[in-house]
């Protein structure tokens, strides 16, 4: 149906985008150094490179079809064992660290967006966990519109999750904590983690999402 596809998309999107590491650092570093404008463009420069990705993932899913449908218990093996180490380097990722490390210049949001469009499609693990995921919802057995569909609610969670998480920080930034974005790191390597395994039983007991 039109409304699960959307939503598991949408969940896809919001997993890809969640996990604090440099990027989300960013994300809040502008928004605590330069207002809500700059944290959202710098947002969506990272949604627009997970987009990219996941339209790449999706078609090419759909194109090699033979061959995910030969292999597809063997993809989500090899990639549950790799969200599971996704998530153990989310779960120890020393936010505090990374915050410090980053130096804030003047006012530039074209270069806000660029500067994390580049850096997040630099970064391979967005396709491999779109990938992953895409295997998961045995997309080789959707028809177009049910991938357009899905990639439509990944368009939407990311957006949504930089939207949310920039919203929270300047509604908040002057009572702010960095020490809390530990727990959220925390949370979210945790929720990465009980997916991986759900992958991997899937392999095991025949489980379709």
């Amino acid at each position: 149906m039109p409304i699960h596809s959307l939503i598991q998309g949408i969940g896809i999107g919001i997993l890809v985008s969640a996990p604090l590491g440099p990027i989300g650092v960013l994300v809040i570093q502008k928004t605590l150094n330069k207002g809500k404008t700059s944290g959202l463009i710098t947002g969506f420069g990272a949604a627009s490179a997970d987009i990219f990705y996941a339209i790449i993932a999706a078609f090419g899913v759909a194109i090699i079809t033979n061959f995910l449908q030969t292999y597809q218990s063997e993809i989500r093996l090899i990639g549950g064992v790799v969200l599971m180490f996704f998530a153990y380097h989310t779960f120890t990722t020393n936010v505090l660290k990374q915050f410090k490390a980053n130096i804030i210049g003047k006012k530039n949001f074209l270069a806000d967006y660029f500067s994390t469009f580049f850096l997040t499609a630099s970064n391979p693990v967005p396709f491999i966990v779109f990938g992953i995921s895409f295997a998961s919802l045995d997309m080789s057995k959707k028809n177009i519109y049910d991938i357009m569909i899905i990639v439509l609610g990944i368009i939407a969670g990311a957006v949504l999750w930089w939207i949310f998480l920039v919203s929270i920080i300047n509604a908040f930034r002057h009572k702010f904590r960095l020490k809390q974005l530990w727990w959220v790191n925390k949370i979210t390597g945790v929720l990465i983690a009980l997916f991986s395994i759900f992958i991997v039983l899937s392999v095991f007991f025949n489980i379709t999402p």
